[in-house]
């Protein structure tokens, strides 16, 4: 069973202190590396959306166009009818 003062020794050593900083070091590279990868996927997905609400609209827009023009040349017939 190692004693105190070997335990005193290592964690007082630099070169204990610089292996939990690498290793803190890269776990957090790690982090925010998942976490940007997240963020991207996530923005993909609501661009998608956003394209295909834009594409909706365009649809419905026209639909509503082709309907207004059908009942205005339907008026101006009843018009020149009239």
């Amino acid at each position: 069973m190692p004693d105190v003062k070997t335990a005193q020794q290592i964690a007082e050593s630099q070169y204990a202190f610089g292996i939990l900083f690498v290793i803190l070091f890269l776990v957090s590279i790690t982090a925010v590396a998942f976490i940007f990868k997240d963020l991207k996927r996530e923005n993909k997905e609501r661009e998608q959306e956003l394209k295909d609400l834009v594409a909706e609209q365009k649809r419905e827009s026209k639909e509503r166009e082709a309907k207004l023009m059908a009942h205005l040349e339907g008026n101006q017939c009843q018009i020149c009818m009239g």
